[in-house]
């Protein structure tokens, strides 16, 4: 989502995931510039499906990030910023953070994670 004011972190998510038969839940990242947050929740998305995958906190995707990094799943507590899932799926639809480690592969919430990369936890 673009923020003219620039104040808010960067996000995105998607809308339709949660359409899908058995797969009630969306994806979202934040703090990541516009086309990396889209190639990112592609990527995730697409590793999920094809590798039969359900999300779940703390489950790490290797296919998203060229390297050797993995993004990590978690659970978003707040989903009141995806207001087009929402409103395509209830207030309850499930959406998962996709988090993306810093320079030393550590995530937000690790011990000695590099707080200076601005990656709100939702």
């Amino acid at each position: 989502m673009f923020d003219p004011d620039g104040i808010a972190s960067p996000f995105a998510y998607t809308v339709g995931l949660a359409a899908r038969p058995d797969h009630a839940y969306e994806l979202a990242t934040t703090g990541l510039p516009d086309r990396l947050a889209h190639a990112v929740i592609t990527a995730a998305a697409e590793q999920l499906a094809t590798g039969h995958l359900d999300p779940a906190d703390g489950l790490e995707l290797d296919q998203v990030l060229q390297g050797d990094y993995t993004v990590r799943l978690r659970r978003a507590a707040d989903t009141t910023q995806c207001t087009g899932a929402r409103a395509a799926h209830g207030d309850d639809v499930a959406v998962w953070q996709i988090l993306t480690p810093d320079p030393r592969d550590l995530f937000p919430g690790d011990p000695d994670y590099a707080e200076t990369i601005a990656q709100p936890l939702m």
